[in-house]
């Protein structure tokens, strides 16, 4: 790969040091990142090594690079990549020629955009049921009383469990 690119790349962390370091990166023709919060950047660059090698190895690769990439103020990037151990380990291997890798943390994908993943089942039970009977609606339809009743519960732990499911649902909803 020669020439230049273009792409947008979701980034969160640092954005004044991101700014910093894209103007002063003889490699960046054009860069437009956001002026506060997270957000969408825009960067035109010239194609130099090792960004060249690291694309055309991800490209190769059965390894996805999910977004958003964080920059940090000592000029490092958190990177997520998500894909079996093999294809993993061999991205990892390879792209280590040229860059420093620290690894942070292993495990099982758990998508963070799903409900799955950040409420229990008998969360999402009530949470069903308190959508289903307008508790969530303007004005409310239901009370905590009725959904307690409804699932066989007392209204303290009904809600105690709205509590603890608004707070994951707003704490991903801001990460």
């Amino acid at each position: 790969m020669t020439g230049q690119l273009s792409f947008s790349i979701n980034f969160r962390g640092d954005l004044d040091h991101a700014r910093a370091t894209f103007d002063a990166s003889s490699a960046v023709i054009h860069s437009d990142v956001p002026e506060q919060g997270d957000g969408l950047a825009y960067l035109h660059c010239e194609m130099r090594e090792p960004l060249t090698s690291f694309l055309a190895i991800l490209h190769e690769s059965d390894v996805l690079m999910p977004m958003p990439v964080k920059f940090l103020s000592d000029d490092r990037l958190r990177v997520k990549f998500i894909g079996e151990h093999k294809p993993l380990q061999r991205i990892l291997e390879r792209v280590s020629e040229f860059v420093d890798i620290e690894i942070e943390q292993t495990g099982e994908y758990v998508s963070q955009g799903h409900l799955d993943s950040v409420l229990t089942d008998r969360q999402r039970e009530i949470l069903s049921i308190a959508i289903e009977h307008g508790y969530y609606e303007v004005p409310r339809q239901a009370t905590i009383r009725e959904i307690a009743d409804g699932v066989g519960l007392s209204q303290a732990t009904v809600g105690e469990h709205f509590q603890k499911i608004e707070s994951r649902i707003l704490s991903q909803a801001v990460r």
